[in-house]
């Protein structure tokens, strides 16, 4: 059984009316923080020098991002 993806037509809940789903910003940064906290600890953590590698490209990709992020958001 596969359901539809929900539509303006076929979606009645609340939870899928208009921004009821979007991100706030506030929230956006706290998710690219702990993401970028996560990454930092998953390569400080890791004994593979390619995962190492990885996970602090992910941190430093999170940073960056956090960094475009206005001062206020």
């Amino acid at each position: 059984f596969l359901s539809k993806a929900p539509t303006d037509s076929n979606c009645k809940a609340a939870a899928c009316k208009a921004g009821a789903l979007a991100m706030t910003q506030q929230t956006h940064r706290e998710y690219l923080l702990r993401r970028q906290r996560e990454s930092s600890e998953r390569a400080s953590g890791a004994s593979d020098p390619a995962l190492v590698r990885v996970y602090r490209d992910f941190a430093e990709g999170y940073a960056r991002r956090l960094r475009d992020l206005s001062p206020e958001g």
